[in-house]
């Protein structure tokens, strides 16, 4: 028999969507057995947020277009295949770590910046299951000093230094790449930099190193960055560095039409690819990478 007391109750209205939900859920749970088999790093991440659910869907965020960028840099020659480089990669705007851990088993060493102190803790957290990741807790400029970001809640990862931007403003540390400590003497293998339009600013206090230690350049290039010639501030630094050979990343089929495109993806499937190219289409370009020319032999 029931005993005698009050019924504390709550009554769930959303019923399908609570099904779905508890559907997913187990889809998931298949998926990350999936990832702990392949031995993916299993990072701590901000919830509710566009990097963290890319990661639990995925397993670890633009893992396609990390895993080919590896193997084209392979395939040129510029990364050796059998063993890590001996040199650095360098993670400016390292967000969570998601770049910094896939980069580790690479190269001898991954730099990892990020100027978000709350960023930056999970970053620490997450650098301590490679334990040739190294955290620096400022950001980079052509100049240092302080600075303010703006935090977007949804996509931590979009934080920016750009006056005016939308998101929680937060006080962070820059600092110029050519001047943090032990750089000079290092040989440098990659770079890979996303800080939200702040890229030409960044490499622009890197000149020396890019200059001394040619290494492969990855980045991101906002659309409201380009000119209308397809040149922007950052390949304008790029340039003046030396570099003059440029991989932009398509994904096909690319066609005008949103619905198209879906249509015939579900069709026929997507490629990604690296095209070589000497200006930048109009647009958005999620991963650009400049290469340095070819060394002659002696």
């Amino acid at each position: 028999m029931p005993a005698p007391g009050r019924v504390h109750q709550r009554q769930h209205r959303d019923t399908a969507a609570r099904m779905l939900a508890a559907w997913v859920g187990r889809w998931l749970a298949r998926r990350a057995q999936g990832f702990h088999a392949e031995g993916l790093p299993q990072l701590a991440v901000f919830g509710f947020e566009h990097v963290g659910r890319s990661i639990t869907v995925w397993g670890r965020y633009e893992r396609d277009e990390l895993e080919l960028l590896l193997q084209a840099l392979r395939d040129e020659g510029l990364l050796p295949a059998a063993r890590p480089h001996p040199g650095l990669v360098l993670d400016i705007g390292a967000n969570i770590g998601n770049h910094a851990l896939f980069f580790a088993p690479h190269a001898r060493e991954v730099w990892a910046f990020e100027p978000n102190p709350r960023t930056g803790a999970l970053l620490a957290l997450n650098a301590a299951l490679a334990p040739n990741v190294r955290v620096f807790a400022f950001g980079l400029s052509d100049a240092a000093g302080s600075a303010t970001l703006h935090v977007p809640a949804d996509n931590i990862g979009m934080a920016t230094l750009q006056p005016g931007a939308q998101g929680q403003a937060v006080a962070c540390t820059l600092q110029r790449l050519d001047e943090v400590p032990g750089l000079a003497q290092a040989r440098v293998a990659l770079v890979k930099i996303d800080v939200e339009g702040h890229e030409a600013a960044a490499l622009r206090g890197g000149l020396q190193m890019l200059r001394r230690e040619r290494p492969v350049v990855v980045f991101e290039q906002l659309a409201s960055e380009l000119r209308a010639d397809g040149g922007s501030a950052t390949l304008d630094v790029l340039r003046e560095a030396g570099y003059r050979r440029f991989w932009t990343l398509v994904q096909k089929p690319a066609g005008r039409s949103r619905w198209g495109n879906l249509l015939r993806r579900l069709l026929f499937g997507e490629t990604l690819q690296f095209v070589p190219c000497e200006a930048l289409a109009p647009g958005f370009h999620s991963m650009v990478v400049a290469l340095p020319e070819p060394v002659a032999p002696a």
